[in-house]
């Protein structure tokens, strides 16, 4: 099973990308907006091998990646890709029902036992849980999204 790996700073995750590069398969870069070019690698102190193929998504089409979609519908074949950076992209995803679609296609254009996900997002906290589950975080957005439905709302941070 492919996985997902959050620290970008420790040695470990560092490992983990470089060995998957080693499969020689694109690299897909997601919701990078205006950022895209900019070496992902450098950051995470790997250098790639010469011949790596990087791809770029977004759901808009500037600043031109190569792909245009929905995260939910990846244009990318079962298997073909070697490590998707997806930092501060998935709390962008509404409404919330669709993150496990946006997780099963990132999943699926994985390398089978070798791909990687690298990844964050913000508003992380520790978890609460008890006697009941703790997976959700909200913002004013995401709150005000959830109460759409609804004709008056008062929302304080």
């Amino acid at each position: 099973m492919s996985k997902f790996h959050i620290n970008r700073y420790d040695k470990k995750s560092r490992e983990l990308i470089q060995s998957a590069l080693q499969t020689g398969a694109p690299v897909l870069d997601v919701g990078r907006g205006r950022q895209f070019g900019e070496n992902q690698f450098e950051g995470y102190q790997i250098t790639p091998p010469e011949n790596i193929k990087y791809l770029t998504l977004d759901v808009r089409d500037e600043p031109e990646p190569n792909f245009v979609a929905d995260l939910s519908q990846l244009p990318v074949g079962d298997s073909q890709v070697s490590v998707v950076f997806i930092e501060s992209v998935l709390e962008h995803v509404a409404p919330v029902s669709k993150l496990t679609d946006c997780m099963n296609e990132i999943h699926r254009i994985l390398i089978d036992n070798s791909g990687i996900v690298v990844g964050w997002v913000p508003f992380c906290y520790h978890f609460h849980g008890g006697n009941f589950p703790d997976g959700n975080r909200f913002t004013y957005d995401g709150i005000e999204r959830l109460l759409g439905k609804f004709s008056d709302m008062w929302i304080q941070p």
